[in-house]
């Protein structure tokens, strides 16, 4: 796996997401991020996106079901923030 670092992050995607809805490998987005996330931003399924947890880690993570509704998320790696 590719290491994940907060500049590439910002570097690549000028877009952070936030939940703290994390379970192991999977993430889930509330309804006003998921709706953010696929209407307005358009991503689909197999999309990489960033998010956060408030907890002070970052994550990136793959769209695996784009829903408006719940946005399902694999996450592909985590980092610590630059504060944590």
């Amino acid at each position: 796996m590719a290491k994940i670092t907060f500049l590439n992050i910002f570097a690549l995607i000028m877009e952070l997401f936030y939940t703290n809805n994390v379970l192991d490998k999977v993430a889930l987005f509330d309804q006003q991020e998921s709706v953010h996330c696929v209407r307005v931003l358009r991503h689909r399924e197999g999309d990489i996106v960033s998010f956060t947890d408030g907890c002070g880690y970052l994550y990136s993570a793959k769209i695996v079901d784009p829903n408006p509704k719940m946005v399902k998320l694999q996450i592909l790696g985590r980092e610590e923030g630059p504060d944590k």
